[in-house]
């Protein structure tokens, strides 16, 4: 019953092929087309060296030589290409032709008032500015497509996932998540119950045609919070000049019998210039995910999502609104929930988990449900003289039930039930260039309310709390040909007021007011045609969640109890005269130095980060507290200051025009500096060596291998956890595909074969690697459709 899903859609696809007659048929047909693009300012018509230039399906990318020229060879006549074309200080431009014999193309770049992103990266290639920024974008994100966020994110350089069992997962930049990550969905800060290791981001990666990743603290551009880095998750535009257009996804996976099913349609109306709609909605289905000798009981989910949007915008003017519902519902590895101490400190550390079933998608308790709902409106209008002014308002609800391993018919009541609200309001002005001069200013204010919905029985993890953001920001970069220079500065302003109840039960009312200046200094310099350094010295803080200074009993999805800074031994501290509480404040230098010449590439980017105060959950070995539900582990909330040093780099090499490798390496190295010792829950040293051979032809298929090793986490002492660190592992996973035309429109297929060898394993990133090892292979085949 696992493999039906898959297999009826593998039959399904390749019918679907050979009745189009979209074979591989590299013998035969002509391969020897040429295309040569200059670029040139629109208005000055001078050319634009260094402009980076990607083409797709190839995944390749150039910069413009000096005189504003890229030329791309061997490309297949017939065949479908589209080029997307990115300058500073000028707007994208994409391209999308039939390769013909010899072509000539002359693109004029128009010059943008917007203030440009910071770095940019296309595929596998950084084109690097002030700050490390990858993007995953094309084939490589249609590739990721029904993976969660973290998932999506996880082969790029630097970036990890934290997981809670196979079905939850989160971002780590360069060994930092959950609150120093921040996401911007849409342009939205997304806002949820995200303070655990297992509350993954309520999004829907089917809504974003790109996702960048900034690495550096970003604390000037997007407030607090952004200590680790940011995530910004962007659709295409909306479309104006095309009646009728989408998308269509399907994905199957043998390790959990997992199907997805997204689509997109949009278009405009031909009577309503300048207006453009897009639908968009997703499911997902899966039951238990299983390592190579045996099910993980109850780790299926259920996932179904929609989105909606509007607007209407000329070059001067416009309006939107975007409008998302994310529901999923997400089972706990039962193994991790046990009755009492005998048996919990057995389960701890066995080779198999302790409670096992046949294959299944039933979701059984634990269990966790949740519902994020987003609205999005804004406006922009160019006044002359001035610049760009924004405004945007965004809204989101977001809901979260966690359902424990109850006793005596409570099963279907919620252990944990909050609601969270979010409005946030966003002004900008992006002024005129002032000779080489751009810049933005702008003001933010979020107001956060948090209820516990009562009925759970239970006492709430996180009380009540309302919480009051305000800031206001200037950044401004000199830019010229071969460099250019950045710099911003912001103030921010917290208030937050909690509702708890103290060992007494008696009702208490702290309040809390937090002020902090952030500023960023950066530069980037061509050395010359081949050669690109940056250089970034940002600041960045964060204020306490309030669950690392009030959580206080049973986090089910960690199957842990969680204590706060504000509770010792148990019970709550003096508000007044106890702990002193202070915010989180980073400052992190990050370089880039990247290399490109006619065979190879590389790009490295070496960083250093200092963060007083940094707040981190320590386990507490041989703690352990029985409840009425059942014996957990403690962990506890402490704050120290902490130093982080890492590496992340990749080198590419063309050994033909379709022949190439990729060989990445990320380590960091964080250190409690008041104690002398490692922290803990930090990414091992991750290797990986990938190889991909393009092929010529209608179908321009391709097959990738890739070998990833990752290092045995060492540098923690095996008596400050659970268990011990586990062993290294090596994986290597498969992939093959390709792109052809069909009734005139893109169709993708792509199958990958993940943990290939069946390797057992577990991974020290995993929450629940206590009780279980990771999954097992997993076969996944991808079809898309775009018209």
């Amino acid at each position: 019953m696992r493999l039906k899903p898959f297999f009826s859609l593998y039959l399904l696809l390749f019918s679907c092929i050979f009745q189009g007659s979209l074979i591989f048929d590299a013998i035969g047909q002509d391969c020897t087309a040429e295309i040569s693009i200059e670029i040139q300012d629109a208005e000055s018509k001078e050319p634009l060296p260094g402009a980076a230039v990607w083409i797709s399906p190839l995944e390749k990318g150039q910069a413009a030589d000096n005189a504003g020229v890229v030329k791309f060879s061997k490309l297949c006549i017939g065949q479908p290409y589209i080029i997307d074309i990115h300058f500073i200080g000028y707007e994208e431009h994409r391209l999308e032709l039939v390769a013909e014999a010899n072509q000539k193309v002359l693109v004029k770049l128009n010059q943008s008032n917007v203030l440009l992103s910071e770095v940019v990266v296309e595929g596998d290639r950084q084109i690097a500015m002030t700050q490390a920024t990858q993007q995953l974008s094309g084939q490589a994100l249609s590739r990721s497509r029904g993976k969660s966020l973290g998932e999506s994110l996880k082969g790029l350089s630097g970036l990890n996932s934290l997981q809670t069992g196979p079905g939850i997962s989160k971002p780590v930049i360069q060994g930092l998540h959950s609150n120093r990550i921040l996401i911007l969905n849409n342009g939205i800060r997304q806002e949820g119950q995200q303070w655990g290791a297992e509350h993954a981001p309520e999004i829907d990666p089917f809504v974003a045609s790109k996702i960048t990743v900034i690495k550096g603290a970003e604390g000037v551009k997007y407030g607090p919070d952004a200590i680790g880095g940011v995530i910004i998750l962007e659709p295409e535009d909306l479309i104006i000049n095309k009646k009728l257009g989408g998308e269509i996804n399907t994905a199957a996976m043998t390790n959990s019998g997992m199907g997805v099913l997204s689509a997109i349609l949009e278009g405009n109306i031909s009577s309503f210039k300048n207006f453009g709609w897009r639908v968009q909605a997703s499911a997902k289905r899966g039951g238990d995910f299983h390592a190579p000798n045996y099910n993980l009981m109850n780790t299926g989910l259920r996932e179904g999502n929609f989105s909606v949007a509007a607007g209407w915008n000329t070059e001067r003017k416009g309006v939107e609104v975007f409008f998302s519902r994310f529901n999923t519902e997400i089972g706990i590895l039962r193994s991790a929930h046990i009755g009492n101490l005998t048996d919990l400190q057995d389960a701890i550390g066995r080779e198999e988990p302790f409670f096992q079933r046949d294959f299944s998608y039933h979701i059984d308790n634990p269990r966790q449900e949740l519902n994020h709902s987003l609205l999005k409106l804004n406006g922009y209008l160019t006044v002359q003289n001035l610049g760009k002014l924004t405004a945007k308002y965004g809204g989101q609800w977001n809901l979260r039930r966690e359902f424990d391993v109850r006793r005596g018919g409570r099963s279907d009541r919620a252990a944990i039930d909050m609601d969270l609200n979010t409005h946030s309001l966003d002004l900008g002005l992006e002024h005129n260039a002032i000779g080489a001069l751009v810049g933005e200013i702008g003001v933010t204010a979020i107001y956060q309310q948090n209820r516990n919905v009562p009925g759970t029985g239970v006492d709430p993890l996180i009380p009540y709390f309302n919480q009051f953001t305000t800031g206001i920001f200037l950044i401004e970069k000199y830019v010229k040909e071969n460099w250019q220079l950045e710099l911003g500065a912001r103030f921010d302003h917290r208030a937050l007021e909690i509702k708890t109840f103290d060992e007494s039960n008696q009702l208490v009312n702290p309040t809390y007011a937090f002020n902090n200046y952030t500023f960023s200094v950066g530069g980037q310099v061509d050395l010359n045609k081949n050669i690109r350094f940056s250089s970034n010295l940002g600041s960045a803080w964060r204020p306490p969640h309030v669950s690392e200074l009030f959580s206080n009993g049973l986090h089910h999805g960690v199957a842990a109890i969680e204590r706060g800074l504000f509770y010792e031994g148990g019970t709550l501290a003096d508000l007044d005269n106890g702990i002193s509480i202070n915010p989180e404040s980073s400052l992190k230098w990050v370089n880039t130095l990247s290399i490109e010449k006619n065979k190879w590439g590389f790009v490295a980017n070496p960083y250093l980060q200092r963060i007083n105060n940094f707040i981190y959950l320590e386990p507490r070995p041989g703690e352990f507290v029985l409840t009425v539900r059942g014996a957990f582990p403690l962990q506890q909330y402490v704050q120290t200051d902490a130093q982080l040093i890492g590496f992340d780099g990749t080198f590419n090499y063309d050994f033909t025009s379709d022949l190439n490798a990729t060989i990445s390496y990320s380590m960091v190295r964080a250190d409690d500096l008041n104690k002398n010792e490692a922290i803990i829950w930090m990414p091992a040293d991750r290797y990986n060596f990938t190889i991909r051979k393009s092929f010529t032809g209608k179908f321009s298929p391709f097959i990738e291998g890739s070998f990833t090793h990752v290092s045995r986490q060492g540098r923690v002492s095996d008596d400050r956890d659970f268990t011990p660190a586990p062993e290294a592992f090596q994986l290597i996973d498969l992939g093959l595909g390709g792109s052809t035309k069909l009734c005139n429109n893109n169709l993708n297929l792509f199958i990958d074969v993940e943990n290939l060898l069946n390797t057992t394993y577990r991974d020290y990133m995993n929450r629940l690697r206590y009780y279980a090892d990771e999954l097992g292979r997993n076969i996944s085949i991808r079809f898309q459709y775009q018209f």
